[in-house]
Protein backbone atom coordinates (compact mmCIF):
# COMPACT_ATOMS: atom_id res chain seq x y z
CA UNK A 1 0.00 0.00 0.00
CA UNK A 2 0.73 3.52 -1.03
CA UNK A 3 1.85 5.93 2.03
CA UNK A 4 0.35 8.61 2.65
CA UNK A 5 2.69 11.73 3.45
CA UNK A 6 1.66 13.92 6.46
CA UNK A 7 1.02 17.47 6.56
CA UNK A 8 4.29 17.89 8.27
CA UNK A 9 6.12 16.57 4.92
CA UNK A 10 3.94 18.38 2.43
CA UNK A 11 5.12 21.52 4.25
CA UNK A 12 8.52 20.35 4.42
CA UNK A 13 8.66 19.65 0.48
CA UNK A 14 6.80 23.13 0.28
CA UNK A 15 3.90 21.69 -1.43
CA UNK A 16 1.54 23.79 0.21
CA UNK A 17 2.97 27.08 -1.79
CA UNK A 18 0.58 27.93 -4.62
CA UNK A 19 0.66 30.42 -6.82
CA UNK A 20 -0.62 34.41 -6.65
CA UNK A 21 -4.15 34.83 -5.87
CA UNK A 22 -4.42 36.77 -9.59
CA UNK A 23 -3.90 33.67 -11.55
CA UNK A 24 -5.97 31.30 -9.09
CA UNK A 25 -8.15 29.30 -11.21
CA UNK A 26 -12.49 29.64 -9.39
CA UNK A 27 -12.44 25.49 -9.16
CA UNK A 28 -9.60 25.84 -6.90
CA UNK A 29 -11.25 27.64 -3.85
CA UNK A 30 -11.79 24.92 -1.93
CA UNK A 31 -8.73 23.72 -1.52
CA UNK A 32 -7.52 26.77 -0.22
CA UNK A 33 -6.31 27.40 3.05
CA UNK A 34 -5.52 30.98 3.40
CA UNK A 35 -4.30 33.81 1.24
CA UNK A 36 -0.88 34.97 2.91
CA UNK A 37 0.59 38.39 0.98
CA UNK A 38 -1.19 37.28 -2.10
CA UNK A 39 0.49 33.96 -2.21
CA UNK A 40 -1.97 31.39 -2.12
CA UNK A 41 -1.60 28.59 0.51
CA UNK A 42 -3.18 25.01 -0.37
CA UNK A 43 -4.71 23.17 2.56
CA UNK A 44 -1.64 20.29 3.07
CA UNK A 45 -5.19 18.16 4.92
CA UNK A 46 -6.88 18.52 1.71
CA UNK A 47 -4.25 17.71 -0.84
CA UNK A 48 -3.90 14.74 1.22
CA UNK A 49 -7.93 13.44 1.20
CA UNK A 50 -7.56 14.47 -2.95
CA UNK A 51 -4.00 12.44 -3.25
CA UNK A 52 -6.07 9.36 -1.42
CA UNK A 53 -8.67 8.99 -4.20
CA UNK A 54 -6.06 9.18 -6.48
CA UNK A 55 -4.41 6.40 -5.38
CA UNK A 56 -7.54 4.25 -4.85
CA UNK A 57 -8.72 4.83 -8.11
CA UNK A 58 -5.45 3.75 -9.79
CA UNK A 59 -5.03 0.84 -7.16
CA UNK A 60 -8.80 -0.66 -8.87
CA UNK A 61 -7.23 0.71 -12.94
CA UNK A 62 -3.61 -0.33 -12.49
CA UNK A 63 -4.93 -3.02 -15.44
CA UNK A 64 -5.70 -0.11 -17.76
CA UNK A 65 -3.39 1.49 -19.92
CA UNK A 66 -1.52 4.67 -18.81
CA UNK A 67 -0.34 7.74 -20.60
CA UNK A 68 2.30 10.06 -17.99
CA UNK A 69 2.66 13.80 -19.09
CA UNK A 70 4.94 16.01 -17.90
CA UNK A 71 6.74 18.32 -20.42
CA UNK A 72 8.54 21.20 -17.97
CA UNK A 73 11.94 21.21 -17.32
CA UNK A 74 11.78 20.52 -13.57
CA UNK A 75 9.30 17.74 -13.69
CA UNK A 76 10.24 16.04 -17.06
CA UNK A 77 12.72 13.19 -16.21
CA UNK A 78 11.17 12.45 -13.12
CA UNK A 79 8.08 11.40 -15.32
CA UNK A 80 10.20 9.56 -17.60
CA UNK A 81 11.78 7.73 -14.97
CA UNK A 82 8.34 6.48 -13.65
CA UNK A 83 7.07 5.61 -16.77
CA UNK A 84 9.88 3.62 -17.89
CA UNK A 85 10.25 1.78 -14.95
CA UNK A 86 6.51 1.06 -15.04
CA UNK A 87 6.28 0.08 -18.48
CA UNK A 88 3.83 2.63 -19.04
CA UNK A 89 3.51 5.26 -22.21
CA UNK A 90 4.85 9.20 -21.66
CA UNK A 91 5.52 12.27 -23.08
CA UNK A 92 8.12 14.47 -22.08
CA UNK A 93 9.14 17.05 -24.52
CA UNK A 94 6.19 19.50 -26.53
CA UNK A 95 3.00 18.04 -26.99
CA UNK A 96 1.98 18.06 -30.63
CA UNK A 97 -1.63 18.61 -31.35
CA UNK A 98 -3.41 15.57 -31.97
CA UNK A 99 -1.59 13.06 -30.34
CA UNK A 100 -4.82 11.61 -29.22
CA UNK A 101 -7.27 13.27 -31.65
CA UNK A 102 -5.50 12.21 -34.47
CA UNK A 103 -3.79 8.75 -33.10
CA UNK A 104 -4.16 7.34 -36.32
CA UNK A 105 -1.12 9.93 -37.53
CA UNK A 106 0.67 9.08 -34.14
CA UNK A 107 0.80 5.52 -34.86
CA UNK A 108 2.00 5.90 -38.28
CA UNK A 109 4.62 8.67 -36.94
CA UNK A 110 5.65 5.77 -34.39
CA UNK A 111 6.08 3.19 -38.09
CA UNK A 112 8.27 5.62 -39.82
CA UNK A 113 10.22 6.26 -36.71
CA UNK A 114 11.14 2.47 -36.38
CA UNK A 115 11.45 2.27 -40.41
CA UNK A 116 14.41 4.76 -40.09
CA UNK A 117 15.69 2.88 -37.10
CA UNK A 118 15.49 0.08 -39.56
CA UNK A 119 17.35 2.07 -42.29
CA UNK A 120 19.78 2.81 -39.82
CA UNK A 121 20.94 -0.64 -39.42
CA UNK A 122 20.92 -1.91 -42.69
CA UNK A 123 23.49 -2.57 -45.01
CA UNK A 124 22.42 -0.27 -47.55
CA UNK A 125 22.08 2.68 -45.19
CA UNK A 126 26.44 2.29 -45.44
CA UNK A 127 26.39 2.50 -48.98
CA UNK A 128 24.97 6.25 -48.85
CA UNK A 129 26.01 9.93 -48.79
CA UNK A 130 26.91 11.51 -45.76
CA UNK A 131 24.10 14.02 -46.73
CA UNK A 132 21.82 10.84 -47.29
CA UNK A 133 22.61 9.83 -43.87
CA UNK A 134 22.22 12.97 -42.27
CA UNK A 135 18.43 13.52 -43.68
CA UNK A 136 17.57 9.93 -42.62
CA UNK A 137 19.32 10.53 -38.82
CA UNK A 138 17.96 13.97 -38.73
CA UNK A 139 14.38 12.86 -39.37
CA UNK A 140 14.39 10.01 -37.13
CA UNK A 141 15.66 12.14 -33.98
CA UNK A 142 13.14 14.31 -34.61
CA UNK A 143 10.21 11.66 -34.19
CA UNK A 144 12.45 9.72 -31.75
CA UNK A 145 12.60 12.74 -29.08
CA UNK A 146 8.33 13.82 -29.07
CA UNK A 147 7.39 10.01 -29.84
CA UNK A 148 9.77 7.87 -27.96
CA UNK A 149 7.74 7.19 -25.05
CA UNK A 150 4.96 6.38 -27.35
CA UNK A 151 6.94 3.56 -28.70
CA UNK A 152 4.70 0.71 -27.05
CA UNK A 153 1.54 2.78 -27.08
CA UNK A 154 -0.85 0.03 -29.75
CA UNK A 155 -4.22 2.35 -28.78
CA UNK A 156 -5.36 5.30 -26.91
CA UNK A 157 -4.42 5.02 -23.00
CA UNK A 158 -7.23 4.61 -20.70
CA UNK A 159 -5.92 6.69 -17.82
CA UNK A 160 -3.79 9.96 -17.93
CA UNK A 161 -1.26 11.52 -15.12
CA UNK A 162 -0.59 15.20 -15.99
CA UNK A 163 1.73 17.17 -14.21
CA UNK A 164 0.25 20.86 -14.11
CA UNK A 165 -2.85 20.60 -16.26
CA UNK A 166 -2.59 24.21 -16.92
CA UNK A 167 0.59 24.17 -18.75
CA UNK A 168 -0.61 20.90 -20.58
CA UNK A 169 -4.13 22.25 -21.59
CA UNK A 170 -3.85 21.04 -25.40
CA UNK A 171 -3.29 17.60 -23.69
CA UNK A 172 -5.95 17.86 -21.03
CA UNK A 173 -8.28 19.07 -24.09
CA UNK A 174 -7.36 16.21 -25.97
CA UNK A 175 -7.96 13.71 -23.04
CA UNK A 176 -11.78 15.03 -22.60
CA UNK A 177 -12.09 14.33 -26.28
CA UNK A 178 -11.02 11.17 -26.36
CA UNK A 179 -12.92 9.90 -22.49
CA UNK A 180 -9.67 9.42 -20.72
CA UNK A 181 -9.91 9.87 -16.59
CA UNK A 182 -7.59 12.17 -15.45
CA UNK A 183 -5.26 12.43 -12.64
CA UNK A 184 -3.32 15.65 -12.10
CA UNK A 185 -0.66 17.40 -10.18
CA UNK A 186 -2.68 21.13 -9.57
CA UNK A 187 -1.13 24.28 -8.61
CA UNK A 188 -4.19 27.00 -7.97
CA UNK A 189 -4.04 28.12 -11.80
CA UNK A 190 -5.15 24.90 -12.66
CA UNK A 191 -9.41 24.17 -14.22
CA UNK A 192 -9.81 21.54 -11.65
CA UNK A 193 -13.59 20.88 -13.05
CA UNK A 194 -11.56 19.40 -16.09
CA UNK A 195 -9.33 16.95 -13.68
CA UNK A 196 -11.27 13.88 -12.41
CA UNK A 197 -8.90 13.57 -9.76
CA UNK A 198 -7.15 16.31 -8.75
CA UNK A 199 -3.86 16.62 -6.41
CA UNK A 200 -3.91 20.23 -5.19
CA UNK A 201 -0.57 20.76 -4.80
CA UNK A 202 2.58 22.84 -5.36
CA UNK A 203 3.66 21.99 -9.43
CA UNK A 204 7.30 23.99 -8.89
CA UNK A 205 8.59 22.64 -6.03
CA UNK A 206 11.01 19.74 -6.89
CA UNK A 207 11.11 18.45 -3.44
CA UNK A 208 7.16 17.83 -3.86
CA UNK A 209 6.48 16.94 -7.16
CA UNK A 210 9.49 13.73 -6.47
CA UNK A 211 7.63 12.90 -2.88
CA UNK A 212 3.86 12.54 -4.96
CA UNK A 213 5.35 11.10 -8.27
CA UNK A 214 6.96 8.29 -6.23
CA UNK A 215 4.05 7.84 -3.88
CA UNK A 216 1.98 7.32 -6.71
CA UNK A 217 4.49 5.28 -8.61
CA UNK A 218 4.37 2.81 -5.77
CA UNK A 219 0.71 2.44 -6.07
CA UNK A 220 1.95 -0.02 -9.46
CA UNK A 221 5.18 -1.25 -8.05
CA UNK A 222 5.50 -0.72 -3.85
CA UNK A 223 9.59 -0.61 -3.99
CA UNK A 224 9.76 2.11 -6.48
CA UNK A 225 12.31 5.04 -5.86
CA UNK A 226 13.57 7.63 -7.13
CA UNK A 227 17.37 7.21 -7.97
CA UNK A 228 19.22 9.15 -5.49
CA UNK A 229 21.33 11.35 -8.48
CA UNK A 230 18.64 12.33 -10.44
CA UNK A 231 19.14 15.83 -11.81
CA UNK A 232 17.10 18.76 -13.37
CA UNK A 233 17.37 17.74 -17.52
CA UNK A 234 18.10 21.35 -18.89
CA UNK A 235 15.38 21.85 -22.02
Amino acid sequence: MSDLPTVKQLRDWGAHFGHLRKVMHPSFKPYVLEVREKIVLIDPQKSISQLKKAIDFLKKNNDKSFLWVGTKVIVKNLVEEVAKELGHAYITEKWLGGMLTNFETSKKNLQTMESLKSQEASEEFKELTKKEKGIITKKREKLEKVLVGLANLKQIPDIMIVVDPNFEHIAISEAKTKGLKVVGLCDVSSNLWQIDYPIPMNDDSRLALTGILEILAKTFQSDFKFKKDIKVKKS
